[in-house]
């Protein structure tokens, strides 16, 4: 979504995170080097891997009480170690942000922009955030001891960071428009989010790039 708002002209990958959040949020710099939003999508903003102000009461469903008051709020609170883009550290924080910053600068929520640009051209038809489709069942999930746990909760626009959920089939659906077997407008954008961005180590925008028996694959994995 980012992606395509950039093939929109909407913004561009070195704009300052800043200038995509609300006037007067305390983000971060080191010694006058702002984070931009390529070290966002490549892990290399300087930001710790959650935020401060996160409100967890348990490991359970941990970002169910962060709201974004509290998100950037917590942006006040980082002091960066190095300059932006001269480390990796993977960083949900960083991502729930960008998530906001990409539904505010749209003009929607996340989930009216996932649906509208994503999910619907794509046929994601049983995919959502938070608005569950008529007849979609939720698969029960367990925790490596097998007892049954529900999935976490995020607020909607901070949901980038992995409150998606989708069938198989939708899944299926969003890899075919990666790979550009589907002829909608957004896969254009997808296809940028596969570009080399940074080198150490290889990213994309959030896609880990991995040398695998002389091709490159894209990669993400996650708990």
């Amino acid at each position: 979504l980012l992606a395509d708002l950039v093939r929109q002209g909407k913004g561009s990958l070195d704009d300052s995170l800043a200038s995509w959040l609300p006037p007067g949020t305390r983000v971060p710099e080191y010694q006058g080097q702002p984070i931009l939003l390529r070290h966002v999508v490549t892990h290399t903003s300087g930001l710790p891997p959650l935020p401060s102000r996160l409100g967890a009461t348990g490991l359970d469903d941990p970002y169910a009480n962060l709201d974004a008051g509290a998100l950037l709020a917590s942006l006040g609170d980082v002091q960066l170690k190095a300059a932006p883009g001269t480390a990796f550290e993977y960083s949900n924080f960083a991502s729930m942000v960008l998530s906001y910053a990409v539904a505010r600068r749209a003009g929607t929520d996340l989930e009216t922009l996932a649906r509208e640009r994503l999910f619907a051209p794509l046929g994601m038809d049983h995919a959502y955030i938070n608005r569950r489709p008529a007849g979609v069942r939720v698969a029960v999930g367990h925790t490596p001891n097998a007892r049954p746990t529900a999935p976490w909760q995020f607020a909607t626009d901070l949901a980038g960071v992995g409150g998606v959920h989708a069938t198989l089939d939708d899944m299926v659906r969003y890899v075919q428009g990666g790979l550009g077997w589907i002829d909608v407008p957004i896969a254009d954008a997808m296809a940028r989010t596969h570009e080399r961005l940074s080198s150490a180590p290889p990213m994309g925008m959030n896609w880990m790039l991995a040398p695998v028996a002389g091709r490159e694959v894209l990669v993400h994995e996650g708990g």
